[in-house]
């Protein structure tokens, strides 16, 4: 199949020229690791996207999961697949080796999936960050490691989060699923989870939950949770399989997208018999799942620029080959030949639009990746603080403004399409339902915005320095670069811009005026995504000017055909074009916070 999954060379350019991933190989965590065989696993992964992945997508979504005699069933094409994947490997990359996985860090975990993130469906399936695998390799006992972890890491168990409940959603403080502690250790669990991902499936031979619940006599709210390990099958001492555990699927979840994944609500203890065992301590859970949520949402991230990449790559093929009317230069001429549709304007705008959002989002996400990296191989205090502070801003940013922004993508990619990208003869409509989910997953956008303003922007928003710091540096090293010096003017207006809101919401709250940073949270999000994509897209154009300006400028004359120097050059042209009409967008969002109109107060709930 040709490749309209993932930009390869883009893809390398981001690792090895922009990020120096060769960095983390030398450390001794990952120094089986180089940029050979490295570069060996993108492929080997690229080709099981593009032969395997990519069929089972289609199939999967049209003939979807069944439910029948309290069971789940997947589609035929995802057992095939399932077993290729636990055959390679794929199914724990992130998993340390002395439990049977690969010991990949997060940014190569992060982009050596990125090329299966069009069949999300799938992947859900196998190696999702927030899972029982997480959740004990960082807080299980190692009796609990050794019962589970060989397991979960070869493929043979699940392992879903399961904490969503239908009265308390994002609030997970209202959680009441309860826990009863028993004389022998162990606990029995009551209550009901909705909308768990995975959560049952003939995929595997058991299912080992994670379950949030209470203890009798928790503290209420959020410090009262704890997580509790839920079998499908108790697991007996000597790894075999033991009596069917008290819980019952209800049925499949009715979803827009994601037709080939099974989500749906399990009941836990209808008998009065369900085991659970403590992972940690009582009242953890909190601390717990805050630790493991955010290469949660580095995944969302992620496969919101999987879609993104292969909507877009689809797009632009679809553009070269559908020829329909004539250049606009010739249109009142009689003799004017037919083009295809990439010649016209309109449809040039909106490649060039997604082109440089894929890229962005690519680099934002694995910026995020490094950070997780450079924080777990730092050597000094001060220099994990800043690292910490800038994942604890940027992860959340990442995953709010590449839900959105891909969404974005495969509407301009379905439009480009035009009347065919409605119809299921193409991918288009597909990826638009699947990617959608993105917004609303762990949590939706506003929700995430509301947590980065109160909660992740540290104190007098230092966090918020660290970012404007990097960016300042950034702009101090190729400022002298002629070939970016009118970008250069433009993303320092927008860093301007982003520190004016920053003091003005800072502002607000020193004044006691809440409601207005509350309002918006979700505008000021966006405004650090665009810069912070702008920041990172011009990075991108340094390296290339530099490329194509240095020693060696004569190999790199920039002429039809030299692929290295158009490359470059394409570099440098995308970020042109999102500093000049995208980045703007970030002035306009930043006056209408500074406007605080506050309008939506004096509606009440009738006026709607």
């Amino acid at each position: 199949m040709k490749n309209l999954l993932i930009n390869e060379r883009d893809q390398k350019f981001i690792l090895y020229e922009m990020l120096d991933i060769e960095k983390v190989f030398k450390n001794r965590r990952y120094n089986m690791f180089s940029r050979e065989s490295f570069d060996m696993i993108l492929s080997t992964g690229l080709n099981l996207a593009l032969n395997e992945c990519y069929p089972a997508m289609r199939d999967a979504d049209i003939k979807g999961c069944r439910f029948e005699d309290g069971a789940i069933s997947v589609p035929s094409s995802y057992h095939h697949l399932k077993k290729i994947f636990d055959e390679g490997g794929w199914s724990s990359l992130l998993l340390p080796g002395e439990y049977g996985g690969q010991g990949f860090s997060i940014l190569m975990y992060l982009s050596a999936c990125e090329a299966f993130m069009h069949n999300i469906p799938f992947f859900q399936y196998t190696n999702r960050p927030l899972s029982t695998s997480d959740a004990l390799i960082n807080f299980g006992s190692d009796e609990q490691k050794n019962r589970y972890l060989n397991k979960l890491a070869d493929g043979s168990f699940a392992g879903p989060i399961a904490l969503t409940e239908t009265d308390a959603g994002s609030d997970i403080g209202m959680i009441s699923t309860r826990a009863v502690k028993q004389p022998d250790g162990s606990y029995r669990i009551s209550g009901t989870k909705i909308t768990i991902t995975n959560g049952d499936s003939d995929l595997f031979e058991n299912y080992i939950y994670t379950v949030g619940a209470r203890v009798e006599g928790a503290p209420a709210g959020m410090g009262g949770i704890s997580l509790f390990l839920v079998p499908k099958y108790l697991v007996n001492n000597d790894g075999s399989k033991g009596e069917r555990n008290d819980y019952a699927v209800s049925g499949l979840d009715k979803k827009m997208g994601w037709h080939g994944l099974s989500t749906c609500t399990t009941h836990f203890g209808e008998n009065g018999n369900c085991y659970g065992e403590l992972i940690a301590s009582e009242n953890m859970g909190i601390l717990m799942i805050a630790s493991m949520i955010m290469k949660a949402q580095l995944n969302i991230a992620l496969f919101s620029t999987g879609i993104a990449s292969a909507s877009y790559l689809h797009a632009l093929d679809y553009a070269k080959e559908r020829v329909q009317g004539v250049s606009i230069s010739e249109a009142m001429t009689p003799t004017a030949k037919r083009v295809p549709i990439i010649e016209h304007p309109d449809v040039k705008h909106m490649l060039l639009s997604m082109k440089s959002k894929v890229e962005g989002m690519r680099a934002f996400v694995y910026y995020c990746g490094l950070l997780n990296d450079q924080i777990s191989i730092s050597q000094t205090n001060d220099e994990k603080k800043k690292l910490e502070g800038l994942r604890m801003l940027l992860t959340p940013v990442c995953t709010a403004f590449c839900s959105d922004t891909a969404f974005d993508v495969t509407r301009d990619a379905m439009q480009v399409y035009g009347a065919a990208g409605y119809f299921k003869d193409y991918p288009m409509e597909q990826f638009m339902r699947d990617v959608k989910v993105a917004s609303v997953y762990e949590g939706s956008n506003g929700v995430l915005a509301l947590r980065m303003l109160t909660m992740n922007m540290g104190k007098d928003y230092k966090n918020l320095n660290y970012l404007l710091e990097e960016t300042g540096v950034t702009i101090e090293k190729y400022k002298g670069l002629d070939m970016i010096k009118d970008i250069t003017d433009d993303l320092q207006k927008a860093i301007y811009i982003l520190q004016q809101t920053g003091d003005f919401i800072l502002s607000c709250a020193a004044q006691e005026k809440f409601l207005v940073p509350a309002a918006y949270a979700a505008t000021f999000l966006k405004i650090i995504g665009i810069i912070t994509m702008g920041w990172l897209l011009f990075k991108q154009a340094g390296i290339s000017a530099e490329k194509l300006s240095g020693l060696h400028a004569d190999s790199f004359i920039i002429t039809e055909g030299n692929h290295e120097a158009e490359f470059y050059n394409s570099k440098i042209l995308t970020a042109r074009y999102y500093c000049k009409n995208i980045l703007p967008l970030a002035d306009s969002s930043a006056s209408i916070i500074r406007h605080g109109d506050m309008t939506i107060n004096d509606m009440n709930n009738e006026m709607f």
